[in-house]
Formats: C-alpha cells, sequence, structure tokens
C-alpha cells in the first residue's frame, strides 16, 4: 500500500511540473503588443484598439477626431467602463486602408463573442471599416466597430441617413 502512494505521489508531482512549465512557456512565448507609428491610418486603429486593451483611456480618446460630437474626456471613460467587457472579448485583424483626400477607410475583420450563435459555440466574425479623417496633418478616428466604439459619437457625421440631418432630408411620402 506504501509503494503504491510513493508511485502515485511521483506522478502527481510530475504532472504538476509539467503544467508549471507549460505556464511558464505560454507567459514568456506570448508576444507583447506594442504601439506603432501613428502616421498611417492604420498605426492610428492600431494604438487606439492596444490603449483601449491596456486601460489608457487617456491615450485612447487622444486619437478621436475633433468635431461635432466628440465626447468629453469624462464621457469616453464612461462609455469604456460600460464597454470594456465587449472590447475584451473581441479580437481586431487590421488590413489596407484606402485613402481618399482626408478621409482614410480601414479594413477590418472582427471576431467577436457577441451577435450571431455565440450561445452555440464560436465567436462571430465579420468585416467592419474604420472611418479617420486627417486634421492639422494627423489622423483621427470618426468610426468604429461597436467592441471599441459608444454610437452616439459623432452620429450625425457617421450616419447620415435621411432625416438625420438638413443635408439628408426625410423623403416625403
Amino acid at each position: 500500500m506504501l509503494r503504491q502512494d510513493r508511485f502515485l505521489l511521483g506522478i502527481l508531482v510530475g504532472l504538476a511540473v509539467l503544467a508549471a512549465a507549460a505556464v511558464v512557456a505560454v507567459v514568456v512565448r506570448s508576444p507583447q503588443a506594442a504601439y506603432v507609428d501613428d502616421l498611417t491610418p492604420a498605426g492610428v486603429v492600431h494604438n487606439y484598439v492596444l490603449a483601449l486593451q491596456r486601460g489608457e483611456t487617456e491615450r485612447a480618446y487622444g486619437h478621436l477626431a475633433d468635431r461635432t460630437g466628440r465626447p468629453s474626456r469624462s464621457e469616453f471613460r464612461a462609455s469604456y467602463a460600460v464597454t470594456s467587457a465587449p472590447t475584451s472579448r473581441a479580437s481586431l485583424q487590421i488590413g489596407e486602408a484606402t485613402i481618399d483626400g482626408g478621409e482614410a477607410f480601414v479594413d477590418l475583420r472582427v471576431s467577436s463573442g457577441y451577435g450571431g450563435v455565440q450561445f452555440l459555440g464560436g465567436p462571430y466574425d465579420y468585416q467592419a471599416v474604420a472611418h479617420l479623417v486627417q486634421q492639422d496633418g494627423e489622423w483621427r478616428l470618426l468610426d468604429m466597430p461597436s467592441e471599441w466604439w459608444d454610437y452616439s459619437w459623432y452620429f450625425e457625421e457617421t450616419w447620415p441617413y435621411p432625416g438625420s440631418s438638413p443635408e439628408f432630408p426625410a423623403p416625403i411620402d
């Protein structure tokens, strides 16, 4: 009986050592995301999302366009406090940027835990676009997918639909 206990104890200790080694290997080998140059629209999108993931709301706020509808710093922090759960459950792949004068559109692939048939299993993947404008020679965000954005910001500029503003009057029946 004593011999079986020692054997079982040896197996358990060996498994614990293997598990600890696996955890150390994952932590050591995990690439740490770093900030990139803000000179390109894709760089701004990357840095904005990274700042939100790190909880650096002041840095993220600096990437917002200075236009009508921009939230105050406190509104931005409050909104992020509410939306941080979706942000933590989403991943983003940044694609090509299309620049048209003072505007840029960055193709995105979002993998989110929300929408679709999440309760049945895997994440919900979709294509999206980040909309940026150039201000004082720097690219600033005007619109992002909902995992990283509050759609009440810049509403009139980013969602021109009939009736939303004088430039887009509602159709007359």
